[in-house]
């Protein structure tokens, strides 16, 4: 902006000091200084180089509204800040030259008049440009703190989901065990299954052996009746040999 000044103007002087601003404006820009300050500084180069301007060539009709401009500009940081501390300190200085001489502002048939207009215009725009800026700024505050409530409500929901997955997990490992302890069971089962089969074998074995003895008892009971009733006609014949003999020995001694 500052060089179109320099290129459109009709007075040496004046394109002179145009570059000169535009060059500050530059360097400004790669001072390592606070953002803020860098900010306004920058946008004061321009504004206050009209007023040098116009009085260099002894006033112009139109190179005030350019300042116009250069509140808009201010708009685009978004910061009120910026914009009070622009316009305050280009108000003062645009009174200062109004009263020290008018054509620092205006140049027409009236410039004191039409002057305090411009500024007051200039200060109202600034104003209204705060204000919606000021709106802007709580607006996106109540955005950011929505958005911050939002990302707290997704970090707690992520912890529930986690918690919710480590219960799961630790759920899944209690029924895994319980299954492990269910297939211990069963191959208990199992084993005592085989030692009770096992055992009833062993059991059937020693039934069968106790029949194969009870049987050899009952044969050898019959044999000893057998003997017994031997014994007995044994006896008895021997008993009636006994008679039969002394029968013979009287029949002999008569």
């Amino acid at each position: 902006l500052l060089m179109v000044m320099a290129l459109l103007s009709k007075f040496p002087i004046a394109a002179v000091v145009s570059i000169i601003a535009a060059a500050l404006s530059t360097m400004v820009y790669f001072i390592p200084i606070q953002d803020f300050l860098k900010t306004v500084i920058t946008l004061l180069i321009p504004s206050l180089t009209t007023l040098a301007y116009m009085g260099i060539v002894g006033g112009s009709a139109v190179a005030y509204i350019v300042n116009y401009l250069m509140l808009a500009i201010t708009a685009s940081y978004f910061n009120r800040k910026i914009i009070r501390a622009y316009a305050t300190v280009f108000s003062l200085i645009s009174w200062i030259c109004l009263f020290i001489n008018p054509l620092f502002i205006d140049y027409s048939e009236t410039p004191m008049t039409t002057g305090a207009t411009k500024i007051i215009i200039f200060i109202a725009e600034s104003a209204a440009l705060y204000y919606a800026v000021r709106q802007g700024e709580k607006a996106l505050e109540d955005t950011q703190k929505a958005l911050a409530q939002v990302e707290s409500n997704t970090r707690m929901a992520e912890e529930i989901a986690e918690e919710l997955n480590s219960a799961i997990v630790k759920g899944t490992g209690v029924v895994q065990e319980q299954i492990d302890e269910a297939g211990n069971v069963k191959g208990s089962v199992a084993k005592l299954l085989g030692i009770s089969t096992d055992t009833m074998e062993d059991v059937m074995s020693v039934k069968e052996k106790i029949d194969d003895a009870t049987e050899s008892l009952k044969q050898n009971y019959e044999l000893a009746e057998s003997l017994e009733k031997g014994f007995e006609n044994m006896a008895v014949s021997v008993q009636k040999g006994n008679e039969g003999a002394q029968e013979v020995r009287k029949s002999m001694v008569y």
